[in-house]
């Protein structure tokens, strides 16, 4: 009785886990095409975990040659980028607040979104074509879907970028 107890516990905290974190490491697409928020639709992250692994693996060569600079953030910026800034970002599905790191280019076309959430480091890159966001990495395979959401909050909230570097 003891062993079915326990088995049962471990079982409820597997299963608490999977909700907690989406229930699936299967995914649509990286592709999004942008569209108004009221219309809006989530859709499921892209990566695999072995898929984010190597992606993580090839930013962070990509990365060999940039410096990092310490802005206050979660995270340091880095030299790869040209402008940056910090905000404290609102996740409305889980009613979590982060302070969101947000790096870019100066034709504002490719972005990098850096933040903790739940103790894990949060790493994502999109390129912004006309109405279209392509994710390009995301370490965890887990914010890629809100990538339209960000890409909004961005657009609507971020007129003052700072220089790095």
């Amino acid at each position: 009785m003891k062993k079915k107890m326990m088995l049962l516990a471990l079982v409820l905290v597997v299963a608490l886990f999977v909700s907690a974190c989406g229930g699936s490491s299967s995914t649509n697409s990286d592709t999004t095409t942008a569209e108004p928020a009221a219309t809006e639709t989530e859709a499921p992250a892209e990566k695999n975990d072995a898929s984010a692994s190597t992606e993580a693996a090839a930013t962070a060569e990509t990365a060999g040659d940039a410096v990092e600079v310490d802005v206050g953030g979660p995270f340091p910026a880095t030299t790869n980028w040209d402008e940056y800034v910090v905000v404290p970002y609102y996740f409305e599905e889980t009613d979590e607040n982060v302070d969101m790191l947000i790096e870019t280019n100066k034709a504002h076309d490719k972005f990098e979104v850096l933040f903790n959430f739940f103790g894990d480091k949060q790493d994502m890159a999109f390129s912004v074509n006309g109405d279209e966001l392509t994710v390009d990495s995301d370490l965890t395979g887990f914010i890629g879907k809100d990538v339209q959401k960000i890409y909004t909050f961005i657009q609507e909230n971020i007129t003052d970028w700072n220089t790095i570097g």
